[in-house]
Order: C-alpha cells, then sequence, then structure tokens
C-alpha cells in the first residue's frame, strides 16, 4: 500500500470549482438567451464566468495543471465575453454611448 504524504497532496478544489463556475456562467448565458429572463441572470452569468476564470487559473498556478482548470477558463471566459457583449450591445442599443 502506497500512502503519500501530506505534503507532496495538494487539493484539486480549485479545478473543480472553476469548473463547476464556468459552466454555471455558460449556462446562465444560454437560459438568458432561452428564456425572457432579465439582467439578474446575466449579471450572474458573468460573475460566474469571471470566478471560473479566477479559480482556473489559480488552480493552473498550483502546478497541478488538468482539464478541469483548462475547460473552466475556457467556459468561464466564453460566458464573461458573451455577457460583457451583450451588456455592451445593450448600453449601444439605448444610446447610452451616443453624444
Amino acid at each position: 500500500m502506497t500512502h503519500q504524504p501530506a505534503a507532496t497532496r495538494t487539493p484539486r478544489w480549485g479545478a473543480i470549482a472553476s469548473l463547476v463556475a464556468g459552466l454555471a456562467g455558460l449556462l446562465l448565458m444560454v437560459v438568458f438567451f432561452a428564456t425572457a429572463a432579465g439582467a439578474t441572470i446575466l449579471t450572474i452569468g458573468v460573475v460566474c464566468g469571471a470566478v471560473g476564470v479566477i479559480l482556473g487559473i489559480i488552480a493552473l498556478r498550483a502546478r497541478r495543471p488538468n482539464g478541469a482548470a483548462i475547460v473552466g477558463i475556457v467556459t468561464g471566459a466564453i460566458g464573461f465575453l458573451l455577457g460583457l457583449a451583450i451588456f455592451i450591445f445593450a448600453l449601444m442599443f439605448v444610446g447610452a454611448f451616443s453624444a
């Protein structure tokens, strides 16, 4: 039976949390498009996407890269950028940028 010392074991919570947050952000963007959900869903999706990217980067910097961290970064970035683009488009539509 091989037993690793506690110092060599690193938790994978960052990668898994990144994956969950990134997928939640992407799922909330789909819900925003599929339903008549308001700005609350959009805001939560953007925040989840940003959290997914941040946690994924933290997991990768822990020198234990795995697929969950990378997928969390990618899905979080897609959710964050999509939500940001929707927000900017909405501001342009209402004329917030016109002089």
